[in-house]
């Protein structure tokens, strides 16, 4: 028996996903590389965490909102297209891989 939504897939695993936000969070918005985060998770936590580990949340995060990603481009470049001042839109303006 499963209390998750079956279309939550990203959450199948042995990390649930608020260990999953807050190692994107740390990586993300903290800046810390993912080795850091995979070693403070391990230390902190106690959790058996691989090297490598955050770098998968990242890419399973990615798939999962790319829909909402696009569907959010799409409307603010419709509303720019359609008002009189237009928004700047940059994508990936800052590419961190850490």
């Amino acid at each position: 028996m499963t209390f998750n939504s079956p279309d939550r897939n990203w959450t199948r695993s042995k990390f649930g996903s608020e260990i999953k936000a807050y190692a994107l969070y740390q990586n993300i918005d903290l800046r810390l590389s993912q080795e850091a985060v995979d070693r403070s998770m391990k230390k902190l936590f106690g959790l058996p965490v691989a090297l490598g580990t955050t770098n998968n949340f990242k890419e399973e995060a990615a798939e999962k909102y790319q829909i909402t990603y696009n569907a959010l481009i799409k409307g603010l470049t419709s509303i720019c297209k359609r008002a009189t001042g237009c928004l700047h839109l940059q994508r990936n303006a800052r590419r961190d891989h850490s």
